[in-house]
């Protein structure tokens, strides 16, 4: 099953609830897409599997840890050196958004703690992971200069700023009555494309989920 907005919320309260304080004792990447977070807490181990593979985006706990590639690539030594060690201070979603932000506290130069904050977006084929520091961007697991897209560039050294915001009602934030109206004005779409259209959170399993039950 794909992640939308709403599944994401419960799953960033499962992370909260299970990896706040863990330590980050080793960081892999499998492919080129993925990376695996080995975390560590008082008696218990958990291994995070992040993937930005645009036909599937995810974010899961694994049984196991997967094969990982000879050499690791550059993305993966850069997070070694800025996160290993790091504790997990805070887990966020952005609004209903398929973005998760992972703060994680290090021990920088001088012994003062510092957060980083390792941003998870996970948002089809315009997913990736970007580490970040102070709102700049230290290192992305893919790059996007201008050349690429004239909308965002995602690069080091330049500030992070999130993906252009979608044009969508937070169903928990606004009047019922204004999404039933913007739903009914979508009269060349079927039921469940237009609460996708209209509503933030709603992927096409929830929202034909919700248009069956709605009968």
């Amino acid at each position: 099953m794909s992640l939308d907005g709403f599944s994401m919320h419960r799953l960033v309260n499962e992370l909260r609830a299970s990896l706040l304080g863990a330590r980050i004792d080793k960081i892999t990447q499998p492919n080129r897409q993925t990376i695996q977070l080995n975390l560590r807490q008082p008696g218990r181990n958990h291994l995070l599997y992040i993937s930005i593979n645009s036909q599937n985006p995810i974010m899961y706990r694994l049984r196991a840890p997967l094969e990982n590639l000879p050499q690791p690539p550059v993305f993966c030594m850069v997070l070694r050196k800025q996160l290993e060690t790091g504790r997990i201070a805070a887990v966020r979603q952005e609004g209903r958004d398929r973005i998760i932000h992972l703060d994680i506290d290090v021990i920088a130069g001088g012994g003062r703690i510092t957060t980083r904050t390792l941003t998870l977006e996970l948002i089809g084929k315009y997913s990736n992971i970007i580490l970040h520091e102070d709102g700049i961007i230290t290192e992305a697991l893919r790059r996007i200069g201008e050349n690429t897209s004239r909308v965002r560039t995602v690069f080091k050294g330049i500030p992070y700023t999130l993906p252009p915001v979608q044009d969508k009602y937070d169903l928990f934030a606004v009047d019922i009555g204004d999404i039933i109206a913007r739903v009914q004005a979508d009269g060349e779409s079927k039921l469940f494309q237009a609460l996708i259209g209209a509503v933030l959170g709603f992927g096409p399993v929830s929202a034909k989920e919700i248009a069956f039950l709605a009968g």
